[in-house]
């Protein structure tokens, strides 16, 4: 989504561009974005409780 180049040699000369791409932001946000991802240490809870347990 974004595209970044870093130029120069030294600290003082050193240049970071970037660039948003649309299409790929696009993309990301029909698949990926607004999900989320449930770490837990209750291997012996069933899924709908994880969940239940995240929302209270």
């Amino acid at each position: 989504m974004l595209r970044t180049e870093l130029t120069g040699d030294t600290p003082d000369s050193l240049r970071l561009t970037w660039v948003h791409h649309e299409v790929a932001h696009d993309t990301l946000e029909e698949e990926i974005f607004g999900k989320r991802i449930l770490v837990t240490d209750h291997d012996d809870w069933p899924v709908d409780t994880v969940i239940d347990a995240y929302r209270s």
